[in-house]
């Protein structure tokens, strides 16, 4: 009796064994996906406030629609240490220069992207001592000089692959025409042309697009593989691009943005994860939430500005648009704000396309 009753025992405390460690492995995890999130809401806010701090305008009017993106400009100057800032202050850190290297050293590379051009987050060569008489051999991470987005574009009618750089919001370009084929219609003493649109000439939209794509994806594929290349910091870490990440979805760029590609990080106590977080933010064209009435009915609705331009509803039956029959009685930033002033959805307005109100 007494044999079986220790066998009991001691497969009771298997048993719980067992659960406890199940408990704890299961903490562990829980921990690690926390602290994984965390870094990646982190990364997020802080590449948002570092994209803020590059924005420039030469108007304080801007309101970044459609036709006046062109008129926003980027530095990158405050890029690298706002990001490092608000990243200390996500973790409650002071940016020490110990947390600032291993914030970097974690930093695979990243972009910057102009209406005409980007920076590439690169191992720049520098001197931390002028002082010391010693040169080279110094490196920081830091975005180069600025590269214009260049399109090679076929042209049947020459016989060449004409060379373009263009501006991504406004379809203005310049080409470059080598003296060899310059003709009576090109100007042989100034090689380049400059157009004010594609029209005239062998670019679209979706060759500008894959030819940017291109370049930057390379680009970034470069500055990786520098970076595996330069033991900046004697670590050992090997940077990678995002297998998540394809030419369509990491630098589809449409407009000023700004991406940095954060992985391996050491600067976290006891949280060494081996993870990638992308923080990617750009300017995009406003579209507001209109609050609006319609005569005879007393509710107050709200769709998004452009939806109610038309004739008609997708249905065939006649759409409201104007006064008196659709009156706005106000305009907010986001549905949230239309819905805390008391909006309800409007769900025929609201199935329709935007009109172009603010394309």
């Amino acid at each position: 009796m007494k044999v079986w009753s220790a066998l009991f025992n001691f497969i009771a405390v298997l048993v719980l064994a067992m659960m406890i460690l199940t408990v704890y492995k299961i903490d562990a995890v829980n921990k690690r996906q926390f602290e994984e999130i965390r870094l990646s809401y982190a990364i997020n806010y802080a590449t948002e406030a570092a994209f803020r701090a590059t924005i420039e305008t030469d108007s304080i009017a801007t309101d970044y629609s459609k036709g006046e993106l062109n008129e926003v400009q980027v530095n990158p100057a405050m890029a690298l240490p706002v990001f490092y800032n608000i990243l200390a202050l996500s973790y409650d850190m002071s940016l020490s220069e110990d947390i600032k290297m291993k914030m970097e050293q974690s930093i695979a590379t990243g972009f910057l992207c102009a209406t005409n051009g980007y920076y590439i987050l690169e191992p720049i060569e520098w001197d931390s001592n002028p002082y010391d008489h010693e040169i080279g051999g110094e490196y920081k991470l830091s975005f180069g000089v600025k590269r214009p987005y260049i399109v090679y574009a076929p042209d049947s009618t020459m016989g060449i692959d004409r060379l373009f750089a263009v501006n991504i919001v406004n379809e203005k370009s310049i080409e470059y025409i080598p003296e060899l084929f310059a003709d009576a219609d090109m100007v042989k003493d100034e090689p380049l042309i400059e157009r004010s649109e594609y029209k005239g000439t062998p670019l679209t939209k979706e060759l500008v697009r894959q030819s940017v794509s291109k370049w930057l994806t390379e680009d970034i594929n470069m500055a990786i593989h520098k970076r595996n290349l330069m033991s900046i910091y004697d670590t050992v870490n090997t940077f990678y691009f995002p297998a998540g990440e394809s030419m369509t979805a990491i630098n589809n760029v449409t407009s000023p943005s700004l991406a940095i590609i954060f992985q391996d990080s050491t600067f976290l106590n006891g949280y060494d994860m081996d993870v990638v977080s992308v923080g990617g933010v750009r300017v995009q064209p406003r579209s507001n939430v209109l609050g609006f009435k319609l005569k005879g009915d007393p509710t107050l609705y709200y769709c998004y500005a452009g939806q109610q331009l038309g004739d008609t509803f997708k249905n065939g039956d006649k759409k409201p648009n104007t006064e008196p029959d659709f009156s706005i009685t106000a305009r907010y930033n986001t549905v949230h704000e239309a819905v805390l002033d008391g909006c309800s959805p409007h769900l025929m307005y609201l199935q329709e396309p935007f009109g172009k109100e603010f394309e």
